[in-house]
């Protein structure tokens, strides 16, 4: 049985990439067919994801426990196939953006694909305010793979050295963020970005490894780690409500995509590096580095010019601007 979980495990974990580039991908079509506000639309995806990452665990602990796990387990593929046909019954498909139709012949795929990542590398060089949010997202992604899969785990059996706490203070966090990102989909078009991405990286980065560092009472200890979740909730809409409005159509999926793998090649960096961290200096020490680290990223809005731009309007571009698939060209002549 342990092959087929590990084969089932790299299967699940290879699609998530696309599968997240596509979810990207079709939100503004959404977001449009209901007449919301890009901010208004993310708030309420992130706010869902949150939802179903607070209820997800317990309703899993429940069905196990009455069904059993493989039972459950074909539960979550059910609901998984529930979601697919939603998607394409509710979803409209409309026409292709420019450029993005398939490819016949021999090494065609493989020559379409280089396109494709020529093309999202040369708008990502482009764009200096979208090329600041992606590295950033990077950075920020492996120290949150520190923070979840290392350190957040060891603080709850080497400090808190209670399940319970533990899980309190994980949807501490969780709610905290959940009600972020329902209050930037409700004001965050009246807010400046810029403010919003150094006050949010502020909360999840060096006050939360401050609060867990300086290691309170559970009863201040789980409001202020709430406080530190609205960070959670903001940031994420607001990446995605930047990328929507500067990113053209046309190379949505290249650059998303892009951002996508890279975002999700930082976590395992991350939870690598944190090993040795927390192993030579121990889970306070550890949380404060880390800290320090996400205080300098924190910074970076501040530091910058390019950040200012975010609360510009961005400048006009055709749904299908053609100069990011003059790259494409250059790969595969015959598109």
């Amino acid at each position: 049985a342990l092959p087929v979980l590990v084969v089932l495990a790299f299967v699940v974990g290879a699609a998530r990439g696309p599968a997240e580039t596509a979810r990207q991908v079709l939100l503004p079509a959404a977001v449009e067919r209901a007449s919301v506000t890009v901010e208004a639309g993310t708030g309420a995806v992130e706010a869902a994801r949150r939802i179903g990452l607070m209820t997800g665990a317990p309703l899993a602990g429940l069905l196990i426990a009455v069904m059993g796990p493989v039972r459950t387990l074909c539960t979550d593929v059910g609901a998984a196939l529930l979601c697919c046909v939603l998607v394409v019954a509710l979803l409209p498909s409309g026409p292709r953006p420019a450029g993005q139709d398939g490819r016949d012949g021999p090494g065609g795929a493989v020559a379409s694909y280089l396109a494709d990542l020529r093309a999202g590398w040369a708008y990502l060089g482009g764009d200096r305010p979208v090329r600041a949010v992606a590295t950033v997202l990077l950075v920020t992604n492996a120290l949150d793979g520190a923070l979840n899969g290392v350190l957040y785990p060891a603080y709850g059996t080497q400090v808190l050295r209670s399940s319970g706490l533990f899980g309190a203070m994980v949807t501490a966090i969780g709610a905290g963020a959940l009600l972020g990102a329902a209050v930037y989909g409700r004001i965050g078009r009246r807010l400046p970005r810029r403010a919003l991405f150094v006050g949010g990286f502020l909360l999840v980065g060096a006050v939360r490894c401050a609060t867990l560092a300086v290691g309170p009472p559970p009863w201040a200890l789980l409001p202020l780690l709430a406080l530190t979740g609205l960070g959670s909730g903001v940031l994420a809409p607001l990446m995605m409500s930047v990328a929507y409005e500067r990113v053209p159509e046309a190379v949505r999926g290249r650059v998303f995509g892009m951002l996508t793998a890279c975002a999700l090649a930082a976590t395992p960096l991350g939870m690598l590096a944190a090993g040795p961290l927390l192993d030579g200096w121990g889970v306070t020490r550890a949380l404060v580095a880390t800290g320090v680290v996400y205080l300098g990223v924190t910074m970076a809005p501040l530091v910058f010019p390019v950040w200012r731009e975010l609360d510009a309007p961005p400048s006009p571009r055709a749904p299908h601007d053609d100069r990011y698939e003059r790259d494409r060209e250059v790969c595969h002549p015959s598109l």
